[in-house]
């Protein structure tokens, strides 16, 4: 079964040898975009941009699905989202007044959402769905990777074409088509006063030479130019430069590896700009392939590094030790255990000064802490002050089913301190969830809240002994069915038929 996870391309080439090598030089060779019946790839590309407002990165994995089109042409499906790089400081590009969109605001996107490209054998787009502009020279997310092919066998090329970009601050092309506009944080359509944008026709200058023949893989190399037609003084307005490889693997058609290094300059009556630009394309191939192609909903998130993180919360640093926290909170979140030897480290923290590293520490014992931690987990449970805390200790004595945590959870019902935030009592909480996970022996301390005026505490009560309720809790309930709150009196009655239900099997 096909599945998809997130999106990008590139397109198998057909190489036909008419002469391999000979004295250290390439023969020509005929180059044809072509495609199976279906095919389904996966590449890891990565984007880096470094200009005068910062460094940004992002990467991503894309599966591209490839079939043949109508009229003998190629379409490529592609699915996916970029994200900035792991361990890389989000940039402030694209966010300072009088700079361009940010990678990342450019690629974002659901990623179920397939942006489609479709295209002869040589490479020529007949049409495009959802691609998305790059900064110039990249182009579009989809398109760039399109290498125009030549009519016949060749060892090396040049071409010239007529493009479009976008002009300055936003800079981005060439594409046939451009959004309407664009902000830092994304597109946003038009609205009355908002700046129009300017664009430029350019010509770009292409040439691409076969470096190495191999039986495995074809290597090329490429060279391009991009000036502007409309000139600043006696500069172009906007340039660039590119310079990179291709690796095509001859046995299934599909470029291996991509790798493009690229320079702009921008001058204008008021500023000048330069912005430097890496782009790699890699094929996945084994397990990283695989892994790809599991949906991110199936996703397993990889275990930190705990022996790191115990060391950053023993740091003097605060950013330091508050990361780790914030870090150990998320991976409870994600169902990944600790090893046990780490609890009992954490459970000394108790006290920390720190909100965060407090709130880790009972959230970490909560999730995977054992009956040995039910004194602390009470303790965190009575904290007047932080309901955080008590949200995680109640759902982490719930899960223990530990009796000891009966009278505490009940008083919590009874003093109204369930961190309840819906409106709606009818709602359960992780308080009641609690009671309702220990089962039959919080009966009592449950029945005894029937006595209670407040009608939240007695609703809640009603709730609970709908799962853990015998018949002796039947009279109690029996008289709130006429209590004139209409919710009240409803959690009773399905209390009663509930119990009964029980009590008759």
């Amino acid at each position: 079964m096909r599945r998809f996870s997130v999106f990008f391309l590139l397109i198998p080439l057909t190489a036909f040898c008419v002469g391999g090598r000979a004295a250290g030089k390439v023969k020509k060779i005929a180059l044809r975009y072509s495609v199976p019946a279906q095919n389904t790839n996966v590449y890891r590309v990565e984007i880096e941009t470094q200009g005068e407002s910062g460094k940004e990165t992002v990467v991503g994995d894309y599966v591209l699905n490839i079939h043949p089109a109508a009229g003998g042409l190629i379409s490529v499906s592609a699915r996916g989202q970029a994200h900035q790089k792991p361990g890389r400081a989000p940039s402030l590009m694209g966010y300072r007044p009088g700079y361009g969109p940010s990678l990342t605001s450019l690629l974002m996107g659901n990623p179920s959402e397939a942006r489609e490209l479709v295209f002869d054998e040589h490479g020529n787009t007949a049409r495009q769905a959802g691609d998305a502009s790059l900064p110039i020279p990249l182009g579009q997310l989809l398109s760039s990777l399109i290498l125009k092919l030549p009519n016949e066998p060749v060892s090396s090329w040049e071409a010239e074409q007529e493009v479009f970009v976008l002009d300055e601050p936003l800079l981005l092309g060439p594409a046939p088509v451009f959004p309407s506009t664009m902000g830092g944080m994304g597109y946003q359509p038009f609205y009355p006063g908002r700046g129009s944008q300017g664009v430029l026709a350019a010509r770009q200058h292409t040439q691409v030479k076969m470096t190495e023949v191999t039986a495995a893989t074809v290597t090329l190399e490429k060279k391009a130019t991009l000036k502007t037609i409309c000139y600043t003084g006696k500069e172009p307005r906007v340039s660039s430069t590119t310079e990179g490889r291709l690796i095509i693997d001859t046995a299934t058609g599909w470029p291996k590896t991509i790798e493009m290094k690229c320079n702009t300059i921008v001058l204008t009556e008021n500023l000048s700009r330069r912005t430097a630009l890496n782009l790699k394309w890699q094929l996945l191939e084994g397990a990283e392939r695989d892994a790809a192609l599991v949906p991110p909903s199936e996703q397993k998130p990889s275990p930190p590094d705990w022996t790191k993180l115990m060391n950053q919360l023993d740091s003097d640093d605060n950013f330091k030790r508050e990361t780790a926290a914030r870090q150990l909170t998320m991976s409870v979140n994600q169902s990944i255990a600790p090893p046990p030897e780490l609890l009992p480290a954490l459970a000394k923290l108790e006290n920390d000064g720190s909100e965060a590293v407090r709130q880790a520490v009972f959230t970490v014992l909560a999730g995977f802490g054992t009956t040995d931690h039910v004194p602390l987990l009470l303790k965190g449970l009575r904290n007047p002050d932080d309901a955080g805390i008590r949200l995680a200790c109640a759902k982490g004595l719930g899960r223990l089913k530990d009796p000891r945590a009966v009278e505490p959870l009940a008083d919590l019902l009874a003093a109204g301190q369930t961190d309840q935030f819906s409106s709606r009592m009818s709602r359960p909480n992780p308080v009641m969830d609690a009671l309702i996970h220990i089962g039959p022996e919080a009966e009592t301390a449950v029945a005894s809240l029937l006595q209670q005026k407040n009608v939240e505490t007695l609703t809640q009560a009603c709730l609970i002994l709908k799962s853990v309720g015998t018949r002796k809790s039947l009279p109690a309930l029996k008289e709130l069915t006429g209590y004139p709150n209409k919710e009240l009196s409803e959690a009773a009655a399905d209390a009663v038929r509930s119990i009964q239900s029980r009590e008759e099997k």
